[in-house]
């Protein structure tokens, strides 16, 4: 049996075909962009909240009360920060004050970070556990 040479137009059909299927292969991997990993996601609001609580430490320090009330202290930390940074774990923004009569943080999502006055600490406003089993107010 004798083999015929394939035709110029048929290889390059061919390789076209191979071509065009690769690229759209490929593509619709090219579009996703990766999602933050748990562990980056926590760094990312240990991060944050570290801004915050500089922003707060410079505020104290420069004679500022600690037991003030919630758009207060955004005020306030908004002399000391650009701005406020957002929770990545639900992105809020905004800084809850605790009434001044609890003596621990209680999150309830409703800001991004919760700020308690009998303590001067700030804390995330988010319940759950980051994938190393912490508590996310325990940062």
């Amino acid at each position: 049996m004798s083999q015929k040479p394939l035709p110029l137009f048929e290889c390059l059909a061919a390789l076209f075909g191979v071509a065009v299927a690769s690229v759209l292969i490929a593509l619709p991997s090219s579009w996703r962009t990766p999602e933050p990993q748990p562990a980056d996601l926590s760094q990312e609001v240990r991060d944050h909240l570290a801004q915050l609580r500089v922003g707060l430490e410079r505020y104290l320090a420069s004679g500022g009360e600690a037991s003030v009330s919630g758009g207060d202290l955004e005020d306030q930390l908004l002399e000391y920060l650009v701005e406020i940074p957002v929770n990545p774990l639900n992105g809020r923004s905004t800084v809850r004050v605790m009434p001044a009569g609890f003596s621990e943080v209680r999150a309830n999502g409703t800001a991004g970070w919760v700020y308690l006055p009998a303590t001067a600490t700030l804390h995330v406003d988010f319940n759950g556990v980051d994938s190393q089993g912490n508590p996310y107010l325990s940062y």
